[in-house]
């Protein structure tokens, strides 16, 4: 279907109403796609078909109707509450957390799953997992195992309050490159707070802010401390990180990039990784 002329809303539920045992799946992107795909096919279950959001029409009036915004994940929301109408229906709706969780309850529904973490990515996220990939799989040099992963979760937890500070004063904030602000010092992650904040306010001729950015962010890196670190970070911040320790660790280089790492994801993507149980019928 994704190759195909987009469905209009009224044709797909059509369609799954004549057809109310079909289980596919809606995700926001390709990657999310290719990584339930991953863990259908190791699964053998051939019954379940992932489609990305862009394979379905879906009018801002939709979104309107919702009090959503444009955006792929608001999207994917409209759509699961237009299926609401099915009874019986066996689709799946799959939205990232983002920030979602820090600031309102999701909203609940038989077919739309959230992510248990931030984002898809954040499946990945084990130590166990972490240190064979950079150690063992990329040969990267890096500091003393527990310094290290602590120095590499506190910068992006730094980020994300960034973010959390952004979405809580409404200041609506382009962001700009990290590897600026990072470096690897002795095999151990160190991010310039300080730096990349005065950065985002100046791109953003925001300077006039900067206090109260500073005292927000600060207030919720607190508080994502308090809470499952996956809770608490931005997917693609942890592949850029991921990236940045390989290249700057004199790893593999072939590996050294946010799209190697996506790609190794998907390699690895079985039934065992808990996104599979989550979107279980």
């Amino acid at each position: 279907m994704d190759n195909l002329p987009r469905r209009s809303i009224d044709d797909l539920i059509f369609m799954y109403e004549l057809e109310p045992s079909l289980q596919d799946v809606y995700v926001e992107g390709v990657f999310d796609k290719d990584i339930l795909t991953a863990c259908f096919e190791h699964a053998g279950d051939k019954s379940r078909i992932v489609y990305t959001v862009d394979s379905v029409d879906i009018p801002f009036s939709v979104l309107k109707k919702y009090g959503l915004t444009e955006g792929n994940k608001q999207r994917i929301i409209a759509l699961a509450r237009e299926f609401e109408v099915l009874d019986g229906n066996s689709c799946k709706f799959l939205v990232d957390r983002d920030l979602d969780h820090w600031f309102e309850a999701l909203y609940a529904s038989q077919q739309l799953v959230w992510t248990r973490h931030c984002a898809l990515e954040l499946y990945f996220f084990t130590e166990d997992f972490l240190k064979r990939f950079l150690i063992n799989a990329s040969r990267s040099k890096i500091g003393e195992w527990s310094i290290f992963i602590n120095g590499f979760c506190r910068a992006l937890i730094h980020m994300y309050a960034f973010r959390l500070a952004d979405r809580e004063l409404d200041l609506k904030l382009e962001w700009v490159e990290l590897d600026k602000d990072l470096k690897l010092s002795n095999g151990l992650v160190v991010f310039n707070r300080d730096s990349f904040l005065n950065r985002v306010l100046n791109k953003n001729n925001m300077m006039r802010h900067k206090n109260a950015f500073n005292l927000s962010a600060l207030v919720w890196f607190e508080k994502c401390l308090e809470d499952d670190r996956r809770l608490a970070m931005r997917g693609h911040d942890f592949v850029s990180l991921l990236a940045f320790v390989i290249k700057n660790g004199k790893g593999v280089t072939a590996l050294g990039s946010s799209e190697a790492i996506e790609r190794t994801f998907v390699l690895l993507a079985t039934r065992e990784l808990e996104i599979y149980s989550d979107l279980a019928i």
